[in-house]
């Protein structure tokens, strides 16, 4: 089983853990439940060991294209270093941001930047800790589109829940 797979199975046995509220109810409505949520697993120095096709896309790469990368390669503003597992662990664990999301840039393979949420926590998956990364694209409107005002300036437009 694909080791993305494996962790989103376990997530959502345990009631959810990094997913956010959203997936929670959704673990619960099967009809509700995203195809495929956009989900990074990290090595504990940053390294990524898989990813869902989802979150690869968010990428422009294939789904291997970001295995053996570290997460920094992809969203730059994290602070993950390979030299110091130990606080990247317990930074995805701990989540010193206000709240379970954080807005992040990623860089997609052409290089461009693009805005995103990401969640962190950590999990023990065969024997090793891991670092698993939920990701969201963060958009906003465009003001004087039709149906624009203020508040949707604010508003999440889109999941990458293929997502």
């Amino acid at each position: 089983m694909h080791p993305c797979s494996s962790v989103f199975q376990a997530m959502r046995r345990k009631g959810g853990g990094i997913l956010p509220s959203a997936f929670r109810g959704a673990a619960r409505d099967p009809e509700a439940q995203p195809a495929e949520p956009a989900m990074i697993v990290l090595d504990t120095s940053g390294t990524v060991c898989s990813c869902t096709a989802a979150a690869a896309g968010l990428f422009g790469a294939g789904l291997h294209g970001p295995v053996g990368r570290h997460i920094t390669v992809l969203v730059p503003d994290l602070p993950l270093r390979p030299s110091t597992p130990g606080y990247n662990v317990a930074y995805a664990r701990f989540k010193p941001d206000a709240g379970p999301w954080r807005e992040l840039s990623g860089r997609d393979s052409q290089g461009r930047v693009f805005r995103l949420l990401g969640s962190l926590d950590t999990m023990e998956w065969e024997g090793a800790h891991h670092i698993v990364m939920s990701l969201r694209l963060r958009e906003r409107a465009q003001p004087g589109a039709q149906g624009c005002d203020a508040a949707d300036l604010n508003e999440f437009e889109g999941d990458a829940f293929a997502v």
